[in-house]
């Protein structure tokens, strides 16, 4: 999340202390700043994803290569999506 707030230039907000990660849920949730507990997304929220095929993959990754380029160019950073 920091490489998140540096990249969208906003003001270091997010602590270690407020993410806290839920056993029963499985993923972290959010606690605000000055509160007990964390906050987590609903039940729909979290869940296993669906398997894609490589071929389906590949297919994607150049339909898409195109616009990534730009988009990359345009940020100056690259992903590895």
């Amino acid at each position: 999340l920091r490489r998140v707030e540096k990249f969208l230039e906003l003001d270091d907000e997010i602590t270690n202390d407020q993410l806290v990660f839920n056993e029963n849920k499985g993923f972290y949730c959010f606690r605000r700043r000055g509160k007990k507990l964390a906050r987590c997304l609903g039940n729909s929220k979290g869940r296993a994803h669906v398997p894609v095929s490589e071929n389906t993959r590949t297919i994607l990754a150049q339909n898409f290569a195109p616009f990534n380029k730009k988009f990359f160019a345009l940020i100056n950073q690259h992903f590895n999506w």
